[in-house]
């Protein structure tokens, strides 16, 4: 039987790998994807903003990281949290 805690974990999951798999191309129309890399079937470094930093293979987007902020903070308080006990985690 799935538990909540499963579910849980699945939904994280998918949301990283779907965040690793979707950040090099973000924002891209379908036609640039396909032209630069045919089916992306492969984790691969990329650069946002044109910033001149290159991020590596697999590493998620600025949304997920915000997530997994959120994430510690709950898990660390044990109750619910605000912008500051979020804030706290990031500065750490």
């Amino acid at each position: 039987m799935v538990t909540l805690r499963d579910k849980f974990y699945g939904c994280i999951l998918g949301a990283h790998i779907g965040s690793a798999m979707g950040a090099p191309v973000e924002g891209w129309t379908y036609q640039k994807c396909e032209s630069t890399y045919g089916c992306l079937d492969k984790l691969v470094p990329y650069e946002h903003y044109e910033n001149g930093w290159v991020r590596a293979a697999g590493t998620t987007e600025d949304g997920i990281d915000r997530q997994k902020l959120m994430i510690t903070a709950i898990i660390e308080k044990g109750d619910r949290v605000n912008a500051e006990d979020v804030i706290k985690i990031w500065c750490r």
